[in-house]
């Protein structure tokens, strides 16, 4: 059991209440790229491994935030089993640390128009608010 998975009663409320606040969607995959929690789309998501792991990857291996801006053109999005039919129309991830190493990471989705105009033009107070949420869970 991931690091993540011990809390994830915590995690889980952690998550709904950073949606009510954005009113968007939120998510948390640990290092093993199952997800630990999530809102709205992703709540009944809960303990499956994530399709999309090519760019929680990226965030897992790298240590560094990221953002799709636009699913139907990221190149991350390419090979995702879910490209033809997913709803997420940007995501803006950020790394979970515990000790220095990446044990996770939390995303914030927009599935509406709104939210992701929102999540690009706020991109980088969300990110703060994201390093400040993750050293929380730290």
């Amino acid at each position: 059991m991931t690091e993540l998975m011990k809390i994830q009663t915590f995690i889980q409320a952690f998550a709904q209440a950073i949606a009510s606040i954005l009113e968007s969607d939120v998510t948390v995959v640990d290092c093993e790229l199952i997800r630990v929690a999530g809102t709205g789309n992703y709540a009944v998501e809960i303990g499956d491994t994530v399709s999309h792991g090519r760019f929680v990857n990226q965030i897992l291996t790298t240590g560094q935030s990221g953002i799709i801006q636009n699913v139907a053109e990221d190149i991350h999005c390419q090979d995702c089993e879910k490209r033809s039919y997913c709803k997420e129309l940007a995501n803006l991830a950020y790394p979970i640390f515990k000790d220095k190493a990446v044990v996770g990471v939390i995303s914030i989705i927009a599935f509406e128009e709104k939210q992701r105009d929102t999540l690009l033009k706020n991109r980088a107070q969300l990110e703060e608010f994201l390093k400040y949420m993750c050293t929380l869970l730290e």
